[in-house]
């Protein structure tokens, strides 16, 4: 996870005075700047003033896989649209169709993927560390972006 990209991001929301929600744990605090992810990380590595930022004490509960969670894997169809290119996720039995911001995705590194429905959080794993570290929000696409 490229946490030196998130922390610019967070900064920047701060300064514009737009809310960034945290959750501290004892190691770890969790991040969310704008609603479409949110991300871990490790207390001694944040940059930022953690008490400018607004509580948020469920947040982690996004990061836990529960029974309906399935694993995810690309697939090689991709849609340009005017905020940048979707990417279409699926699981094994192919039951429904995920579509996330490529940009939101850059940011995890490794990872491997799980969700659960077309609308509910993408939760990416480290694949290095076994730990959810990033959880994006999919895409709604809409028939004209899909060529219905």
């Amino acid at each position: 996870m490229n946490t030196a990209k998130v922390q610019k991001e967070v900064l920047n929301r701060l300064l514009s005075n737009d809310p960034v929600r945290i959750q501290k744990l004892d190691k770890d605090v969790f991040v969310s700047a704008n609603g479409f992810w949110a991300t871990r990380i490790p207390i001694k590595n944040v940059c930022f003033n953690l008490e400018k930022c607004t509580e948020f004490n469920k947040l982690s509960e996004f990061f836990l896989l529960d029974q309906k969670d399935v694993p995810l894997k690309f697939t090689k169809t991709m849609k340009e649209t005017p905020d940048g290119v979707l990417m279409k996720l699926v699981p094994e039995n192919a039951t429904f169709e995920v579509w996330v911001s490529r940009k939101l995705l850059n940011i995890c590194g490794e990872i491997n993927l799980f969700g659960s429905s077309p609308i509910q959080p993408i939760k990416c794993q480290n694949q290095i560390t076994g730990q959810f570290d990033v959880v994006v929000m999919p895409t709604r696409v809409l028939d004209e972006i899909q060529g219905k």
